[in-house]
């Protein structure tokens, strides 16, 4: 078992190593290597914090990367989400089982436009996210990555994969942007537009080499109680 706390060196992406790799990669990928380059190399003249720059760009780059503009308004599903984190910075943290956890469900959407699947849906209030939206994006024959966009009062690029676990992400709460690193541990996904289903991710949060926290992500996908359709 890993001690808690350990520090592990962080290995930032450089401007070169972005553009190497985003030339042979998905839409999705290649946004989102974008949007670490951006974090790493924005322009302290212009206005707004680096990361706060940073992360709008992410969002907007997942987005219109994935699915242009004007594209299908989607299918209206019910989001059922079930999220826990587990901090381990306490000495006294709790077993999984025994950690918050958090649960709602909202409605939202699905939509599928040239292989790609994109689920969105608004946070709810009271949460820390108000007027926030969060998209989670993958392509149908890669359904262990995923990329989540949030946008609103909260600004985020976030990237879960299964085959390269450590991902350099950011996040903009509305008072100061923050760079940190995800390292995926499993994504386990079944979503599928005909008849939706589930996605769990479970990762660490690491900031400066030091694991914070634990999260496990688990979203349920059904039909909107009112179209009794398929999603």
């Amino acid at each position: 078992m890993e001690k808690k706390n350990k520090i592990i060196p962080e290995r930032d992406l450089a401007p070169n190593d972005t553009l190497k790799i985003g030339s042979g990669g998905s839409p999705a990928e290649r946004a989102t290597e974008r949007a670490v380059h951006s974090v790493k190399t924005a322009d302290l003249g212009s206005g707004g914090s680096p990361a706060e720059r940073a992360t709008e760009r992410a969002v907007h780059s997942v987005k219109t990367a994935d699915f242009g503009t004007g594209g299908s308004p989607g299918t209206p599903v019910r989001v059922s989400i079930k999220s826990q984190t587990i901090d381990l910075l306490k000495d006294d943290a709790p077993a999984p089982e025994d950690a918050g956890v958090i649960e709602y469900s909202t409605d939202g959407r699905l939509v599928l436009e040239g292989g790609r699947v994109r689920i969105t849906y608004d946070e709810p209030t009271g949460l820390g996210m108000d007027d926030s939206t969060t998209s989670l994006i993958f392509d149908r024959d890669k359904p262990g990555f995923i990329n989540m966009a949030r946008s609103g009062g909260v600004t985020a690029g976030l990237t879960f994969d299964a085959e390269v676990p450590r991902q350099n992400c950011a996040v903009n709460a509305g008072v100061a942007g923050l760079e940190f690193c995800v390292c995926t541990r499993s994504v386990k996904n079944c979503v599928t537009p005909e008849n939706g289903g589930k996605i769990e991710l479970d990762y660490l949060i690491e900031f400066r080499g030091v694991k914070t926290e634990r999260n496990i992500f688990r979203m349920k996908v059904t039909p909107a109680p009112e179209s009794g359709a398929r999603p």
